[in-house]
């Protein structure tokens, strides 16, 4: 097994609605990523991607865990990737469900590029 990874934390970001009605007017974001690539068996393909971060709307706060995780072949386009979300507290004053995932299919196109 073959280990890769990588680490970075990305700037705050700010963000502010442009309606007076109806929407968010002012978000924050900071996040702390990790990214690790395992090479497992011969072709297969693990990717982890854990974060956490913390995001406040319009004054409503909280701390969250992320993470995505993909499995896949070298040489056969379809890959498996589920990605999941968790409140870090018990009390958050962001109106968000306590744990949300999905699970997903990916089929990769085969892009070739020639230098002209």
């Amino acid at each position: 097994m073959m280990l890769t990874r990588g680490c970075n934390a990305s700037c705050l970001l700010k963000a502010f609605g442009l309606e007076p009605e109806g929407q968010v007017n002012n978000t924050d974001f900071l996040s702390l990523r990790m990214g690790f690539n395992f090479t497992i068996a011969k072709h297969w393909l693990l990717k982890w991607n854990p974060q956490v971060y913390y995001l406040k709307m319009d004054g409503l706060g909280g701390f969250f865990a992320a993470q995505s995780i993909s499995i896949g072949h070298k040489k056969f386009p379809i890959s498996i990737s589920s990605m999941m979300n968790k409140s870090l507290e018990e009390d958050n004053e962001i109106p968000a469900k306590d744990f949300d995932w999905n699970l997903s299919l990916i089929y990769s196109f085969k892009n070739n590029f020639e230098k002209r």
